[in-house]
């Protein structure tokens, strides 16, 4: 494939990026917002953001071997939408359970494909587009593991922290997405 062919698929990192930098300032400028609306908003995000994944995986035909990873990426966020959605009476307990799930997924699955992705693609993207992918990864698996090992934390603390790793998440792959066009 093409330099521009690869840099046409950056969308879905700037759209990403966007989407969570939205989430994260809404939760923020709401700190009294009800569990059932954060997990009406964390589903609904969710299972958007499955969904794009799901058809970037399945038109990705330049990925060829790492194509399934995407695929499977958004399979596992529109699970995890519907969950929340169809549990939205959870506890804060278990909402903070799911959400750790997937920043640990979405962080493995960005180390992974940050650290493999040909060389070719990488440079295609931008020199720095491959080192954001595995420090967006980084940070989602250090949150992840953090709120998996102290889920007990107040509810507003547990939404100030998910705004706050929602807008940088979303700020590094808008940046990796626009680093991509350059």
């Amino acid at each position: 494939m093409t330099k521009e062919g690869i840099l046409r698929k950056c969308w879905g990192k700037i759209f990403f990026g966007i989407v969570l930098i939205i989430f994260g300032l809404v939760t923020f400028l709401w700190p009294g917002i009800t569990l059932d609306v954060f997990i009406v908003l964390f589903g609904l995000a969710m299972l958007v953001l499955g969904m794009v994944i799901l058809i970037y995986g399945l038109s990705a035909r330049w990925l060829q071997r790492h194509r399934w990873l995407h695929v499977l990426e958004g399979v596992l966020y529109i699970v995890i939408g519907l969950i929340a959605l169809l549990l939205s009476d959870a506890t804060a307990i278990a909402i903070a359970y799911l959400f750790a799930i997937w920043a640990i997924i979405l962080g493995l699955m960005e180390i992974f494909v940050g650290g493999f992705v040909p060389k070719e693609i990488a440079e295609a993207f931008g020199k720095y587009a491959k080192l954001l992918t595995i420090l967006s990864g980084g940070l989602s698996l250090i949150i992840g593991i953090l709120i998996l090992l102290f889920p007990g934390a107040g509810i507003l603390a547990f939404l100030w922290l998910v705004a706050a790793y929602a807008i940088i998440i979303g700020v590094l792959n808008l940046a990796g997405g626009i680093a991509s066009k350059t």
